[in-house]
């Protein structure tokens, strides 16, 4: 009977087991470890000392994963595969600026980098790559002695997501030697969400979005989520300028302003009188070109991108009044700028700030 007993327990072990470890095999099979101070024989094809090299060795659709160490790049690091690259854990994955390196560039779609500290090092995605994935890792500014580039994370293009960062400037702020943004955001039906970004009192702006530029080309993007994050200690929290097209503005809600010189601004840019007359003259040639992205509309003066945030200047009584200037270029852009006062509202701030972990 016993023996019955153990045959049963070591079939039911077996069954168990034999599909986890080929699954297993299937997820590993999949992926290029980097490590930079393993024993020799450890390195092969699929493991490598360095982040750039692990790219090199990946194929799109693999992991890159990183083991705890100190990672000083000689060069830039170019993703130009879709990859998703993560750390052992962000606390003991550190990738830090070195002369003549301070930039992870991202030159394709579908990227992820997660779980890493990145210590006077950005993320780029200029090319304005699509699917972009930036979360769960930690941004430390204090370098005083070396030129940056004037944002942390620059991010473009469509369905990109920045989540769960903490991004923490420390020392005295200078703007030549400091980047002057935290997140740069120029897309469209992106997100950012959940992210801590403390300042040191002066110089850089939180978070700058770009909903709407109007120049020659008529950029316009818009309809993004920025929700649950926190602007602490920074010159501005956020400085926005938004889109006029009916259905395109983006969505600031839920998140908490603290202690920052200015909590929050906006500057619409309008067309000039020539950029108007150009563009009807185009609509008459080109008929088809009359979808919402490319119109404005004069509602879109009250547009309402503010909705229940934490603002510790709120006094508690109606609305929250932004501060904000409407901008045209007059006659011919560049020439005459025309610069007028205008307001916004949050109308129905919160008076108890948001528990952001």
């Amino acid at each position: 009977m016993k023996k019955s007993m153990l045959v049963i327990i070591v079939s039911i072990l077996l069954i168990t087991i034999i599909p986890f470890s080929v699954s297993t095999t299937q997820i590993f099979e999949n992926t290029i470890y980097v490590d930079d101070d393993a024993p020799p024989e450890w390195y092969d094809e699929t493991h490598v000392r360095t982040i750039q090299e692990g790219i090199d060795a990946a194929s799109d659709g693999n992991t890159i994963f990183i083991y705890n160490g100190i990672y000083q790049p000689s060069t830039n690091i170019h993703v130009y595969k879709e990859v998703t690259i993560i750390g052992e854990s962000k606390e003991g994955v550190i990738v830090e600026h070195e002369i003549g390196s301070e930039e992870l560039s991202i030159r394709a779609k579908n990227v992820e980098v997660s779980t890493i500290t990145f210590r006077n090092f950005r993320i780029t995605n200029q090319g304005i790559y699509d699917n972009s994935i930036i979360t769960n890792n930690v941004f430390i500014i204090d370098n005083e002695e070396k030129h940056w580039n004037p944002e942390v994370i620059y991010i473009a293009g469509e369905n990109n997501e920045i989540s769960n960062n903490i991004m923490t400037f420390t020392g005295t702020y200078d703007g030549s030697k400091n980047p002057s943004v935290g997140i740069f955001f120029q897309c469209y039906e992106s997100s950012i969400i959940n992210n801590i970004i403390t300042g040191v009192g002066d110089g850089p702006i939180a978070l700058s979005v770009l909903d709407h530029f109007y120049w020659e080309n008529d950029l316009v993007k818009g309809k993004n989520i920025i929700e649950g994050n926190t602007f602490t200690n920074n010159r501005w929290g956020i400085h926005l300028t938004p889109t006029l097209r009916p259905g395109y503005n983006s969505r600031i809600v839920h998140n908490n302003f603290i202690s920052n010189k200015e909590n929050a601004e906006f500057i619409v840019s309008l067309p000039s009188v020539i950029d108007i007359i150009k563009k009807n003259i185009k609509r008459l040639f080109n008929p088809s070109d009359s979808s919402d992205k490319n119109r404005y509309t004069p509602t879109g003066l009250l547009f309402k991108y503010w909705d229940e945030n934490y603002w510790d200047d709120y006094d508690g009584k109606g609305p929250k009044m932004i501060p904000g200037t409407l901008q045209s270029a007059g006659l011919i852009n560049q020439l005459f700028l025309y610069v007028f006062p205008w307001r916004s509202f949050d109308w129905h701030p919160t008076s108890v700030p948001y528990d952001i972990e």
